[in-house]
């Protein structure tokens, strides 16, 4: 598999299940602290990678009614990604 192709595969699943997916496709276990190296390696990431897409912040800004943002990823996620 490619990164890429994985990354469509995993995209929006809950973690939970990607692992559960990966250690049956691998035959064994994920490393006991392998959600804890992920989430550091997503964060620095983030700070390195993340990006606004041209032109969201002003059409947020300009729109006349409260907004939200829904996720189901880990509320630490979202404000790091939000504050990045």
């Amino acid at each position: 598999d490619t990164i890429e192709s994985m990354a469509m595969k995993y995209r929006g699943r809950k973690f939970a299940n990607i692992v559960i997916d990966l250690e049956a496709r691998l035959g064994r276990r994920v490393p006991a602290d392998f959600e804890l190296r992920y989430r550091q390696r997503v964060a620095e990431l983030f700070e390195t990678r993340l990006q606004a897409n041209a032109g969201v912040a002003e059409m947020l800004a300009a729109l006349p009614y409260a907004r939200c943002v829904a996720s189901s990823a880990p509320l630490a996620k979202i404000r790091h990604a939000l504050a990045v």
